[in-house]
């Protein structure tokens, strides 16, 4: 899941300052007076059983008090009509961590665990899920990759299988491997016909890196390569080799590679644009931003943008940090695990989920002027703070980059980004005291803000919808309009209460 940040806020970034938070407007004390202006025919169309919404963080099993989720995602992994899920657990009981496939069934109508897995280090403290066709037969793979602050990893590949009764999703592990160093996915290009769907691909293989312990040179590597073999169902080393350190002709960089984790955040620090893939050259260029000083990565491509609270740190191997982060609207459940390798002093690459790994530059001087001058005049989201009320009794507060939602009697909160995607949008996400996402809405938005008097009426008006491949969708004819008005203490109150 991305949260949503502008081009302005990302120009501003690009410049040396910290992006502004959405949202983040004067904290100076006001006097704010909600209005209850609305059309009764508006607020019967505003019903919320219209706004559409997202359950895909939402747990389709009932997960006991004793039950921590760590991670999960919800896919259609078996091509039927109904959508699956893949949990990770920790049971407080004994502190293992578990895989969960959680299935459907027609008949019961019901969600069951039909598949459950420990992990091959089933007590790292760090773990991330995805998927991926790593095989090439077009059914993917479920893939978790673990790590820890000393400098383990672990990765476990579970592949479709028949489930022994005959009912429900079955999974059989092909990989399973916990190292001092990293393990990276080998990913090659398929041809067309893997993409149209006629035939199969190559299998990506797994590689492993660890110090070389027979050699006293510190940047001297060990690099064990597995493939696919469908005779054993499983991943087998097919090779071992030993690389030498890299000769290393800057002194600046032979030297970063000899320092620890914190020297590595100083030198990531700032932006770095994508050079592969559609982002290099574009006048929209792919950023990841990396912030040390407030702890956040920030990842921006075409207005959208995902930001990680940046936890902590490992350097397994010399020229490779290990970056464990948290996603900032629900830090409790999505996880990020990134694996940055410094090639030279200006090029990195970073290996783990989608859409952040590739190949970076780092953002010169040059190049930040440039993007400046192209971008100095795009749009920029309203400055939102406080309560906004409708005439049903309802209220949104804002604060920094969340809200506080009345609505029907009952109180909600999560997270909201304005962005530009065709149409001003506004992103809510509403989340549970568990950090469990339950519902994801899409407005398109008007924001007005006019002066009255000694009065400043600011009114937001929300059409509901959905965001598809072709933009903005409404999902309703109807709107919602909120309002806020602050009274402005004019000179002449002023002299009058002095007096």
């Amino acid at each position: 899941m991305r949260c949503i940040f502008t081009i302005a806020a990302l120009a501003a970034l690009i410049a040396g300052c910290t992006p502004d938070t959405a949202g983040l407007v004067n904290t100076e004390p006001k006097e704010i007076i909600p209005s209850l202006k609305t059309d009764a025919a508006m607020l019967e169309e505003s019903s919320p059983d219209r706004v559409s919404t997202d359950e895909k963080m939402q747990p389709k099993i009932a997960i006991t008090k004793d039950t921590r989720l760590i991670d999960i995602r919800t896919e259609n992994l078996d091509l039927d009509r109904s959508d699956e899920q893949i949990l990770l657990v920790e049971t407080s009981n004994n502190g293992i961590t578990e895989l969960w496939v959680v299935d459907y069934d027609a008949i019961k109508d019901m969600y069951f665990i039909s598949y459950k897995q420990e992990l091959s280090s089933a007590k790292l403290r760090r773990y991330q899920i995805m998927t991926e066709d790593l095989v090439g037969d077009h059914i993917p793979e479920i893939l978790c990759f673990g790590t820890d602050t000393d400098k383990t990893q672990s990765l476990d590949v579970f592949r479709k299988s028949v489930h022994p009764t005959g009912i429900g999703l079955y999974y059989s592990p092909v990989f399973r491997h916990e190292i001092q160093g990293t393990i990276e996915i080998l990913r090659k290009d398929r041809d067309a016909s893997y993409r149209e769907g006629i035939s199969n691909g190559k299998s990506f293989s797994i590689e492993t890196y660890i110090h070389d312990n027979e050699s006293d040179d510190y940047n001297d590597l060990v690099r064990s390569s597995y493939f696919f073999r469908y005779q054993t169902n499983s991943y087998v080393l097919v090779d071992t080799e030993k690389i030498p350190g890299n000769k290393v002709d800057e002194e600046k960089l032979r030297l970063l590679y000899t320092k620890g984790p914190l020297e590595y955040h100083a030198f990531l620090n700032g932006p770095w644009y994508k050079t592969d893939g559609s982002s290099h050259g574009s006048q929209n260029p792919v950023l990841v931003n990396f912030d040390d000083q407030n702890k956040r990565i920030s990842y921006f491509e075409e207005g959208s943008q995902e930001i990680l609270i940046w936890t902590s740190s490992s350097k397994p191997l010399y020229n490779r940090l290990v970056i464990y982060g948290l996603n900032e609207l629900i830090p409790d459940l999505i996880t990020r695990i990134l694996t940055v390798a410094v090639t030279d002093l200006n090029t990195i690459q970073i290996y783990g989920a989608e859409p952040w790994r590739g190949s970076y530059g780092r953002y010169t001087e040059g190049l930040q002027k440039e993007y400046l001058q192209r971008f100095q005049s795009q749009y920029t989201a309203p400055e939102v703070s406080g309560i906004y009320a409708s005439t049903d009794g309802g209220s949104i507060e804002f604060f920094n980059n969340s809200f506080t939602l009345q609505e029907n009697g009952k109180t909600r909160s999560g997270g909201y980004a304005f962005y530009l995607k065709g149409n001003p949008i506004l992103s809510m996400k509403i989340i549970s005291e568990r950090g469990i996402l339950l519902e994801d809405r899409v407005y398109k938005y008007d924001f007005f803000e006019e002066e009255k008097e000694n009065k400043i009426i600011r009114t937001l008006v929300l059409f509901p919808g959905k965001m598809s491949v072709r933009g903005f969708v409404p999902t309703a004819d109807g709107y919602s309009q909120y309002q806020q008005i602050e009274t402005v203490e004019t000179a002449t109150e002023t002299e009058t209460d002095q007096g």
